[in-house]
């Protein structure tokens, strides 16, 4: 009972409720009222970022099809805020025209849970009571590839599941809820611009990117927490450092976008070798871009390097935790399906990144076999078929 009062009177929970009485119920009954007739896609990510599925859909479009009339939420003061301006029309994330056109677009296009709505648990709380009238597409941010109960049919809602990989469709087709050809594999709008540039670089990267935990979000004890302790090591390990400086070679260590306001727990470690870097300071787009190794845990940015044919390495330090308080493993088997070496301890981490090392960064074949299985679709037309799924949809709704 003490939690359940605990997440009631959240200030999470306090700003929902806000939401829903201030702007939720008005913007909705003012639209149901005029009923306004122009159609619109409305496109957004996180509300400080554009550089995921969305942005890079929402830019194709906007050289493409500039006839749709095309609106992407955004902070105002989000770096990303000038590159999305300079394509078409953008408005304020959060603002009473965000909930506005997230009640009158025809199509909301969204790479997050809550897909549009300016505030995702009101979202989670109203889909069902006083649903927007637009059709919902679902563009993810990453590969799903554990079992996660959010993104079902009965709670996401959406009318259009987009999938990266073949395996990933089967299994959001079979076990997410959703029916009709809900679910499409239509490859990720990002994929379109992923480039392998690692060769132009003047000094190789090795990107650090594990990813967040939810069970540590709240946690006052985080330099206290085994993920900060192995992090911790990694960024400070002397034999590391030494085949950096030997090969001259960087490693970046990315703080995963979730908690990214913890960088400054990690910043002590920086050196001429290594980097702290979260999404204010750098484009992680083109960091998977130019970096020829990726280290990680179960981070879904290890798709993104298999699809490009780049060497990984999973460092799983805490496997067991991982599965019991965060995903449940889905389909994909880390040992079965993975692209890398699966590493548990630091010793054989950095005996593994020395020996990709002296290797030139190539894959072998057998992890190479396994990313043409998972991507059969290789090609830079996913915008193009984003496109034709969502005028479809459109089109569905008008009859």
């Amino acid at each position: 009972m003490n939690q359940k009062l605990k997440m009631i009177f959240s200030p999470s929970m306090l700003t929902c409720i806000w939401d829903l009485l201030t702007k939720y119920l008005p913007t909705y009954l003012w639209v149901a009222i005029t009923r306004p007739n122009k159609q619109c896609w409305l496109i957004t990510e996180r509300p400080t970022d554009a550089r995921d599925n969305g942005y890079v859909l929402f830019k194709w479009l906007c050289q493409n099809h500039p006839e749709k009339n095309l609106i992407y939420a955004i902070r105002k003061n989000a770096a990303d805020y000038a590159n999305v301006a300079n394509l078409g029309k953008v408005i304020e994330y959060g603002s009473y025209q965000h909930w506005y056109y997230y009640f009158a677009a025809s199509i909301c296009c969204d790479t997050s849970w809550g897909i549009c709505c300016p505030n995702s648990m009101t979202y989670l709380i109203m889909r069902n009571v006083l649903p927007p009238r637009s059709k919902r597409v679902f563009l993810q941010h990453g590969i799903t590839k554990d079992y996660m109960p959010q993104g079902r049919k009965r709670k996401l809602n959406a009318d259009i599941f987009v999938c990266g990989a073949y395996p990933e469709w089967e299994y959001i087709n079979t076990y997410f809820g959703y029916t009709n050809g809900e679910v499409k594999y239509l490859g990720f709008a990002r994929y379109d611009r992923l480039c392998d540039t690692s060769d132009k670089v003047s000094v190789k990267q090795i990107l650090y990117m594990p990813t967040w935990r939810a069970y540590l979000r709240n946690d006052r004890h985080f330099e206290q927490s085994q993920y900060y302790q192995k992090i911790k090591e990694v960024l400070t390990h002397y034999e590391l450092y030494n085949i950096l400086e030997q090969n001259n070679l960087e490693l970046i260590y990315f703080v995963h976008p979730s908690i990214q306001e913890r960088k400054r727990y990690f910043e002590p470690f920086a050196n001429s070798r290594i980097k702290v870097l979260n999404n204010e300071d750098y484009d992680l787009q083109k960091l998977i871009c130019s970096a020829s190794l990726l280290i990680t845990d179960f981070s879904s940015i290890y798709f993104d390097f298999a699809y490009q044919k780049k060497p990984v390495i999973y460092y799983h330090f805490d496997y067991q935790q991982y599965r019991k308080e965060h995903y449940s493993e889905g389909y994909f088997n880390y040992e079965r399906d993975g692209f890398g070496p699966i590493v548990y301890d630091l010793q054989s981490l950095v005996k593994n990144i020395s020996s990709i090392v002296a290797d030139g960064f190539n894959i072998s074949d057998e992890f190479s076999h396994r990313s043409t299985r998972f991507f059969p679709v290789r090609d830079c037309n996913n915008c193009l078929r984003h496109y034709e799924a969502i005028y479809k949809l459109e089109k569905e709704k008008r009859v």
